[in-house]
């Protein structure tokens, strides 16, 4: 009886556990909310405490410019005082982008640790175009006196991103009206798509990507307008990447979800595999035209195979091992016999019948 009950016994266990573990991250996500909010509550007040100072220097130099007060600090003060009219204390938290990489640049521990822990306004791709943003400003020593706006290699990295949505262009126009991506749609039916356009004011510039909404493959563009030229294709959570000039791009790797990446090489549409990279380290040599590849090498584990035959009647010939003594082999594939071993310090076994299949070197 007890046999019976003890897989119902560990099912509830592992659950027990698992509702343990999600209410112990909850309880951490919050204690972490917690410390952020009364940092800037402690921060804000700070401010006030900073603003009398700034006063009374400033009677004091009878100027509007306080001595000693550096752009820096009248940024941070400027950026402060809009958190707190926009309510970012105990009841709201720090809630704007801009805000929150303000706070990591003031309380570098605290920003650290939100972001280690996944908060969602600390992990966003537009957090970090924002802090991009303030230490552009930072190292300029412009602080608000000078519009700054994001360049064009970080909008086109952005639009590279796999996480970047159509949906957070408002938000970039808002930080960054002076050069920023528009989104424009095009044609009908399984060819209706989606284009990223670099935008200078009114004046639109290259294409960055386009996607077609039916079959969901995303195309990514480099170079100028009217001269864009195909670098990456994602479909199916596979990415192929290109080379080669506008209406000539050429295929030159291809990684699968599962982390192995094919290697091609040859003008564009008669691109041959050269080699197969798979996650665990194993490595496939290939060589021949395209659509006829024939397997030639397989390094494994520090061993390098050789192979002989047209594609899929490939046989193993050669295996040099890794402390470098080397097996030849006879016999049609998938039925190899070792017939000679060299071995590393010169000696040279010859195999004939049953010693065939396990032959090897003293040692």
């Amino acid at each position: 009886m007890a046999r019976r009950r003890l897989p119902d016994a560990l099912k509830e266990g592992r659950a027990e556990v698992l509702s343990h573990d999600q209410e112990k991250l909850l309880r951490r996500e919050e204690a972490v909310q917690r410390q952020l909010n009364a940092a800037v509550e402690r921060y804000a007040a700070a401010l006030e405490l900073f603003d009398q100072k700034m006063k009374e220097k400033q009677k004091k130099a009878q100027c509007g410019a306080a001595p000693g007060v550096s752009g820096y600090e009248r940024s941070v003060e400027r950026r402060c005082r809009y958190m707190r009219r926009s309510g970012c204390g105990r009841e709201q938290g720090v809630d704007d982008f801009s805000d929150c990489a303000a706070f990591s640049l003031a309380t570098p521990r605290l920003g650290l640790l939100a972001h280690r822990r996944g908060l969602a306004r600390f992990v966003d791709l537009r957090f970090a175009i924002a802090m991009r943003l303030l230490l552009i400003q930072r190292s300029a020593g412009t602080f608000g006196t000078v519009s700054v706006t994001l360049s064009e290699v970080t909008l086109r990295k952005y639009a590279g991103d796999c996480r970047a949505s159509a949906d957070h262009f408002p938000w970039l126009a808002s930080v960054s009206p002076a050069y920023r991506l528009s989104s424009e749609f095009e044609g009908a039916g399984e060819f209706r798509k989606e284009d990223w356009r670099l935008r200078r004011g009114e004046e639109v510039g290259a294409k960055l990507r386009t996607r077609f909404l039916q079959r969901g493959s995303v195309y990514h563009f480099e170079g100028e307008r009217g001269a864009e030229r195909m670098v990456r294709q994602v479909f199916d959570g596979t990415v192929f990447h290109f080379e080669g000039e506008p209406g000539a791009e050429r295929m030159v790797r291809q990684v699968a979800v599962d982390g192995m990446v094919l290697h091609f090489e040859g003008e564009r549409g008669a691109e041959r595999k050269l080699r197969t990279e798979y996650p665990d380290g194993d490595v496939l040599h290939y060589e021949g035209e395209r659509g006829a590849e024939r397997k030639v090498r397989e390094c494994i584990e520090g061993m390098v195979i050789h192979y002989d035959g047209e594609k899929g009647m490939e046989r193993m010939v050669r295996a040099v091992s890794a402390s470098g003594d080397v097996h030849h082999y006879e016999g049609e594939r998938d039925a190899e016999r070792v017939v000679r071993t060299e071995c590393v310090d010169g000696e040279v076994f010859h195999h004939e019948g049953s010693e065939a299949r396990s032959g090897g070197c003293a040692r």
